[in-house]
């Protein structure tokens, strides 16, 4: 098995044009990642052709941590609106960081 040599587990936010909680999970996403000083993380329209199919089925907005939901949900079975159960409908910045640091504590024990 090989270990991954990257700092942090991907993450990536998968939405669609015109999602009425893309702007607000894509700011709690972003103050997480500033929380943690990381930059880089992958948005993904779920819509477009050329997405992954294992991404297809996610309701929008989802936020994936090393390929699992920040929420722990499972993937949906079809495109649609999300609403997560937190106060603002999406996961919350404490959530992300949360999930960023035990994925990242997961890829240390392997």
């Amino acid at each position: 098995m090989s270990r991954s040599t990257a700092p942090h587990p991907k993450i990536e936010l998968l939405v669609f044009a015109n999602c009425p909680l893309a702007d607000a999970a894509r700011a709690s996403l972003k103050q997480a990642l500033a929380e943690l000083s990381i930059t880089a993380y992958e948005e993904i329209d779920i819509l477009d052709p050329a997405a992954p199919d294992e991404l297809r089925g996610s309701g929008s907005p989802t936020i994936l941590v090393g390929g699992e939901d920040v929420s722990g949900a499972p993937k949906g079975n079809g495109v649609g609106c999300r609403v997560y159960q937190e106060p603002g409908r999406v996961p919350s910045p404490a959530t992300i960081v949360a999930s960023i640091r035990r994925k990242s504590a997961e890829k240390q024990s392997l």
